[in-house]
């Protein structure tokens, strides 16, 4: 079927592995004819019909999840090698609910399935020994242990992997081992829980020190494993004491402590109703259709249960901190049900599990996106104590039920301050919440022992070349997490104030997420939620705001033109600019931005002593996004002017709006006299061998190297980053070109430093004598790839004849 499509790119996001695709949001609109009878038959024609021009295999996708929200259905693609998936690698395509059509997709799949391997030659159980053995686990495990077969990116190819999670009582922590399933090399490790403060992998991890029995240890944890079983029974509403939302918003004072005594919070406690509570054989447990409360972390801590119903405890009981953890995650899942996110639209819709006394007992709290669970730890002020740190964490769960791929890119950050944002929305909509540290995060768990977050880090900038992890410090004494929740929550307040509900804008930032992938950008993400605030508020400011405050920031960047000037070779007869000569050089005007720069106008100017005229004034007017002008620049210049003098231009270029651009550039008098000498090889460059291939070329020349001088190189080779390059002057004098950069691309053919970037700058040479050897050595310094390097020369200019 053919079909008739108008596109219009939204966002693009471009992963950090070299294998991976470019990961795209598209907005396509089908015409009504030609949509399918379903939403999976549209999305597979869809893919059908651009894989060849997204250059990914269509055979190697496979539907995993037909995924609802509000307005559309998403259907999830997995890639996968045979029947083994590759990590990350999916294809989201959108469809709308309104009418049937194709209106995004989103590409995490990869071009390239190239691997080293398709048949695991280690076995699981060696896998678990090999994890194991990397741990150094020492004590119990108190989850179960898992092993998956998957396809890893890495930065040369794909690798066929096991990977093992482990969670030890010792070592501490839930950890996921990545294990070569050709070899049984230990590949990388990561924490599986996404914890409020940031943890560091235990020092003794590779250390080799000894272990208990793994065997004997699955077979206990076999036996010792809880059921988590809660006796089915009626469905009664409770009652608790709790803080709603913390203790000093909620007394609008900031001098309560930790250490303050217990009367001081006597004012502080409300009474609140504990809704679908499983009450059986006359207990009442806190285990309801939204969250359910186990002991699945250490330490050991039974959940308090009670015969009435009643959940009347004072902080420093653990029945209260039972109590604040039900209370909190059972009503903001009531409230994202009643923004129309339930049933086949749900988030989390079914019961989290939470341990709200683990974490070993640290003053920390994490959500495990593997199993997805909650676990909230005490000390100082205990983090179940303040609803800022609950509902941060439910919005790590909210976050992987929504996009199963959250990671990479700048996720971390994303997701911190997303978790940020979620629990202000909350505690803004409490009655002191708007005037009690709005713009604090975690107003009653920080202070004392940590410093908490802000929500006001409006100088915080973004740039999108960067990643931007979780908890790391940025630009301006800011957090990355900051970086985005600010934009978010500032966005939130100024809607508030126009009369926008809580309703709709929580609504945008959840549906927004939907139909994604891995490795997305605080750009992406932003376009995402613009798009769909205009899509779900076409008429309302909503859209607006939320530009308004990622542009603040730069993670949004308007439309706008940008005018950029070249300047062409000389017209003269001979073709070269001589003393005392009248000539045109061609100006090109180029705007490479993508708006329209009106009435443009172009000054060019030097204050060279040499220079008598500069006919350089002009009025070319509106110049078009992509477009450009040519226009004839005259220059007159002295008969006095000495032999290969070199003149600076400068060329401002402004538009209607008064915005500048100025472009500095040089002509030369004369014709340069150029040294150059090249090898033509064609040699085979020893793979992974430090010595590497040696050449030389002898230049005789009594100049000295200059500003001109340049390295031209010609290597074949099929993994760039295994390389490093390096010149040696006749003086001995050493320069790096390239040392192992570039990731998977092929070969390195170019001029340093015109068209290729050195390591080291070329100008670290100047003055240094031309004549004598020049060598260049090329070092392969990995195994597999292999390259030859076909041919190197050296050029300079030695002077300049003039007429």
């Amino acid at each position: 079927m053919r079909l008739q499509i108008a596109v219009s790119l939204l966002l693009l996001s471009t992963l950090s592995n070299a294998h991976a695709a470019e990961s795209r949001l598209v907005k396509i609109q089908f015409l009504p004819a030609q949509r399918s009878s379903s939403p999976e038959q549209t999305a597979r024609e869809f893919i059908t019909a651009e894989a060849k021009s997204l250059g990914i295999n269509s055979d190697s996708l496979v539907l995993i999840q037909n995924q609802s929200s509000l307005t559309a259905n998403h259907l999830i693609f997995q890639q996968t090698i045979g029947d083994v998936p590759v990590e990350n690698a999916t294809f989201t395509v959108s469809v709308a609910k309104k009418n049937g059509a194709v209106f995004q997709y989103y590409n995490s799949a990869l071009n390239s399935l190239k691997a080293d391997a398709f048949k695991a030659k280690v076995s699981v159980e060696q896998a678990y020994d090999a994890a194991w053995a990397y741990v150094g686990v020492q004590e119990r495990l108190y989850q179960a242990p898992k092993a998956k077969l998957l396809y890893k990116q890495t930065a040369k190819n794909l690798r066929l992997i096991y990977q093992i999670e482990l969670s030890p009582t010792n070592p501490y922590g839930a950890f996921a081992v990545d294990v070569d399933a050709s070899t049984g090399e230990i590949l990388g490790v990561k924490d599986l829980r996404l914890t409020e403060k940031v943890i560091a992998l235990p020092k003794t991890f590779g250390t080799k020190r000894p272990t208990i029995d793994r065997k004997q240890a699955f077979q206990a944890y076999k036996d010792a494993a809880p059921t988590h079983f809660v006796r089915a029974g009626e469905t009664k509403s409770g009652n608790a004491t709790v803080f709603d939302p913390d203790p000093k918003t909620f007394l609008n004072t900031d001098n309560l402590k930790d250490s303050s005594k217990a009367s001081d919070f006597d004012a502080a406690y409300v009474e609140r109703i504990l809704p679908d509570l499983n009450f059986a054989n006359g207990t009442y447990t806190l285990s309801g259709p939204w969250v359910k409360l186990i002991d699945f972390d250490p330490p050991k801590a039974a959940v308090s249960t009670t015969k009435n119903g009643l959940w009347s405890f004072k902080r420093g009981q653990s029945g209260f901190n039972d109590a604040m953890t039900y209370f909190h995650l059972d009503q903001s899942q009531r409230y994202i049900q009643s923004l129309g996110f339930k049933e086949e639209n749900g988030i989390q819709f079914g019961p989290i599990e939470v341990d709200a006394d683990g974490v070993n007992g640290d003053d920390n709290s994490y959500f495990q996106w593997s199993t997805n669970q909650l676990s909230f730890g005490h000390g100082c002020v205990d983090d179940n104590e303040d609803a800022d740190v609950i509902l941060h964490e439910y919005g790590h769960a909210l976050h992987f039920s929504i996009n199963a791929n959250w990671g990479g890119g700048d996720s971390g950050a994303m997701g911190e301050g997303f978790g940020d944002y979620w629990a202000a929305s909350y505690s803004y909509s409490t009655d002191n919440g708007k005037d009690f540290q709005s713009d604090i995060v975690y107003n009653w768990d920080a202070g004392t022992c940590w410093d908490g977050r802000v929500l006001n880090a409006i100088d915080a900038r973004y740039d999108h070349s960067k990643s931007y992890y979780a908890h790391s410090g940025i630009a301006g004494g800011f957090q990355s997490d900051e970086l985005w929740s600010t934009p978010l929550f500032q966005a939130h307040k100024q809607l508030r104030a126009k009369g926008i509900p809580r309703e709709e804008i929580d609504t945008i930032v959840l549906e927004a997420q939907f139909g994604l992938g891995s490795g997305l950008k605080m750009r992406d993400m932003a376009t995402s939620i613009v798009a769909t605030a205009q899509r779900l508020y076409e008429k309302g400011p909503h859209a607006q705001v939320f530009r308004d405050r990622f542009v603040e920031h730069g993670i949004l960047v308007l439309p706008r033109p940008i005018l950029t000037a070249e300047l062409g070779a000389v017209t003269d007869e001979d073709g070269t600019f001589d003393p005392g000569e009248s000539v045109i050089f061609p100006l090109t005007i180029k705007n490479t931005g993508d708006q329209l720069a009106e009435a443009v106008t172009v000054e060019v100017t030097t204050g060279d002593e040499f220079v008598t005229q500069v006919q350089g004034s002009f009025t070319p007017g509106n110049l078009a996004a992509g477009k450009e002008t040519s226009l004839n620049l005259g220059l007159t210049v002295s008969e006095t002017a000495p032999c290969g003098h070199s003149i600076e231009l400068q060329i401002r270029l402004k538009d209607k709006t008064g915005k500048e651009w100025t472009v500095t550039t040089k002509v030369q008098l004369g014709r340069a006299l150029k040294t150059a000498i090249s090898s033509e090889l064609n040699k085979p460059i020893p793979d992974k061998n430090a010595e590497g291939l040696l050449a030389s070329v002898a230049i005789d020349s009594s100049a000295k190297v200059s500003s001109a001088f340049n390295v031209a190189v010609n290597i074949k080779h099929t993994y760039r980053a295994d390389l490093k390059i390096v010149l040696t002057a006749p003086s001995g004098k050493k320069l790096t070109l390239h040392d192992r950069s570039g990731y998977s691309e092929d070969d390195i053919i170019g001029v340093y430093p015109t068209t290729l970037t050195p390591k080291d700058p070329l100008s670290g040479l100047i003055g240094e004598n031309l004549n004598g050897n020049w060598s260049l050595n090329v070092a392969d310094g990995a195994t597999g790839d292999t390259g030859t390097l076909v041919s190197w020369g050296i050029e300079d200019v030695s002077g300049y004849e003039c007429r």
